[in-house]
């Protein structure tokens, strides 16, 4: 699965790429793993090898490690200006103890391979600012990143883990403008389930291919064969942070959100042990398996040989039909990469992401908007809700004209139940319409001054809503 944060501050930006990024994972007894350039704005700089020192620590200083020049337009003050943000994939637990613990390099392969395509379906997300010619708080997407990836394969607890940093630079090139801007990445934020989907179902793929069964799990997959005590065993991490947020709520009496798990668990995490070497940390890992879970894991790992498997027909269609009739239950208007995600996640290693977006624009029950996908039932349905809205103008006597509300009530309030009381429309005019209609009275609007007008309407009706 993928997560993500922002580093800001500079200082330890750099030190996370000295103590951590380029070493092998949290003990590093000075075991070197360099990091590899990805994404389409690092290979327009002329990044096409492994990651060094030097070419880091420039790009966290906002310059050009290729003539030292300032890259992005706008240098913000230390503490504002994001410096470099970190997507980390995580390869399910039962792959890492199999390729880590069992030395499997066939899922280590698997691992990288399905991350780099998760990665590269983010990466389309990417966006600019737009701030010329008046135009405010619009993003333009650019679809490139600087970016370099680091795999590590160990926990903070010395579990096997197997995952990937995308460590993703605050730049990204604008080729409208023709120049290097700052990223923002609201939207590969806003696809980071679609990204773990992706993920998850290019891995399944392969590790099938490998010779590995895998069963549903309640994140994503597991290969069949690896106990759940196992994987109990070596998620001590978790644990740890499950009894952490145990106690808080338990002590607070309340749930906690989650800005309050993220700091409670930051809080809790123990200190990295250094000095210790990858040959030292997997005999720890071996040592805590019993005889017959060794056995067990070896036999599992020696039986797994290469396979080809046929495409299931009419998969696409299938998982489709699916996520449709999931992901329109609540909404009336949904971006392609949920229903993607969705899609992906109904039948993880058996679909094909090119066909399945195909099946997308030639679904006949799908119509495509500004804001992404909504369904032919659901436009029907707005139209009429949207008739009736329009019947009902001036059809009937306002409810009490003449009553003055409570000299205690806000303004606000004062107004809505004026509102209220004294219109003559059946159904109040300044609901909120459909996403994916238009009334018949904004029919005469320009595009710009409808969506304000709209928006007005929307803001005004939740505020009623509250008063209420």
């Amino acid at each position: 699965m993928f997560t993500a944060v922002a580093h800001k501050n500079l200082a330890d930006a750099e030190q996370y790429f000295d103590e951590h990024l380029a070493q092998n994972d949290y003990y590093a007894a000075g075991e070197i793993r360099p990091g590899q350039w990805v994404g389409a704005g690092a290979e327009r700089l002329g990044f096409r090898a492994e990651v060094t020192r030097d070419q880091f620590h420039a790009l966290c200083e906002n310059q050009n490690p290729n003539d030292g020049e300032r890259l992005t337009q706008r240098s913000q003050k230390e503490g504002q200006r994001r410096v470099f943000y970190d997507f980390t994939c995580s390869a399910p637990k039962s792959v890492s103890v199999l390729a880590v613990t069992l030395d499997d390099q066939r899922l280590i392969e698997a691992h990288e391979e399905a991350a780099r395509f998760a990665f590269r379906e983010l990466e389309t997300f990417a966006a600019t600012r737009i701030r010329k010619q008046g135009v405010e708080n619009r993003d333009r997407v650019t679809g490139n990143l600087v970016a370099a990836s680091f795999v590590h394969d160990s926990s903070r607890a010395l579990d096997p883990q197997l995952h990937t940093h995308f460590t993703v630079f605050n730049a990204t090139f604008d080729g409208h403008e023709r120049c290097w801007k700052a990223l923002q990445a609201r939207g590969m934020y806003d696809a980071i389930r679609y990204g773990t989907a992706v993920y998850r179902n290019e891995l399944a793929k392969r590790v099938q291919q490998i010779g590995y069964n895998i069963q549903p799990a309640i994140h994503g997959f597991e290969i069949e064969g690896v106990s759940g005590e196992t994987l109990k065993r070596f998620s001590k991490r978790a644990q740890q942070r499950d009894a952490v947020v145990r106690e808080m709520e338990q002590k607070l009496g309340r749930k906690l959100s989650n800005d309050e798990i993220s700091h409670a668990v930051h809080q809790s995490r123990a200190k990295k042990i250094k000095g210790i070497s990858t040959a030292e940390v997997r005999e720890r890992q071996w040592s805590q398996l019993s005889a017959d879970e060794r056995q067990s894991l070896q036999t599992l790992r020696t039986s797994a040989r290469p396979s080809s498997l046929p495409r299931i027909a009419l998969v696409d269609n299938q998982v489709l039909n699916h996520a449709v009739a999931h992901v329109f239950e609540r909404k009336s208007v949904v971006p392609e990469h949920e229903l993607l995600s969705v899609a992906l996640s109904h039948r993880l290693g058996a679909v094909d992401l090119d066909h399945l977006k195909g099946a997308v624009k030639h679904l006949p029950d799908l119509v495509k908007t500004e804001r992404g996908f909504s369904t032919q039932k659901i436009l029907a349905t707005e139209l009429d809700l949207i008739q009736t809205v329009n019947a009902g103008c001036d059809a009937v006597a306002p409810l009490h004209p003449g009553y003055k509300p409570a000299d205690w009530l806000g303004e606000d309030q004062r107004r809505a139940i004026y509102h209220v009381l004294r219109t003559s429309d059946r159904i109040p005019a300044c609901a909120v319409w459909p996403a994916a209609a238009k009334p018949r009275c904004c029919a005469s609007w320009s595009p710009p001054a409808k969506r304000r007008r709209l928006n007005r309407c929307s803001v005004r009706r939740r505020r009623r809503l509250r008063m209420c």
